[in-house]
């Protein structure tokens, strides 16, 4: 299988991380699972304009069935959320400059409106010793609460049921982040 409409709605979705400022440069993976396999970004991909080259399918264990490229450093990450989170079919992670220039200050934030409140809830940073995602269990348990964490001075991670809802997660994140740094207030 091709995966074509998979690796086109990746390709759009990547588009729209990198037109909304929210990620830049080779930074950033996103990935879907499609059944039993799962698409990813293969390493040093620059999201914004992928490439159906750039987008590699793997089995459940991370084996690459198609593509010619590595995949993302991240791939560990993606995996994992896979198999902890079975209701999930979507994982992106993207460094949000507010966002990451927030958190690096913070601890911290709940959203300003009460409608952001709903969907991103109260949002904390994680930290990471590495520029690779390696504390996977903590990871696991920022996501056991809510669909978005923030790895801190490094991005954030969101999943969710499809794309769409995935990064609406991060565009609020980073509008909030924003506002909270144009407007400083203590975080709540």
């Amino acid at each position: 299988m091709s995966y074509e409409r998979e690796k086109q709605e990746i390709i759009f979705w990547g588009s729209q991380l990198h037109q909304q400022g929210i990620n830049y440069g080779r930074s950033g993976n996103m990935s879907k699972r499609a059944g039993d396999k799962i698409l990813i970004t293969a390493h040093e991909s620059y999201v914004g304009f992928l490439e159906k080259g750039d987008i590699l399918v793997m089995d459940k264990e991370g084996a690459i069935l198609e593509g010619d490229k590595e995949p993302t450093a991240e791939k560990s990450l993606h995996l994992s959320i896979y198999q902890h989170f079975p209701q999930r079919h979507v994982v992106i992670h993207a460094h949000p400059p507010y966002t990451v220039h927030y958190f690096y200050h913070y601890e911290n934030l709940t959203p300003i409106t009460l409608e952001e409140r709903v969907y991103l809830g109260k949002v904390s940073a994680i930290a990471q010793k590495t520029p690779t995602i390696t504390d996977l269990d903590a990871v696991h348990q920022a996501l056991e609460h809510n669909d978005i964490v923030v790895i801190k001075d490094h991005g954030v991670v969101a999943t969710g049921a499809d794309f769409k809802y995935t990064f609406s997660l991060i565009e609020l994140l980073e509008i909030n982040a924003r506002l909270r740094l144009i407007t400083p207030v203590s975080p709540l």
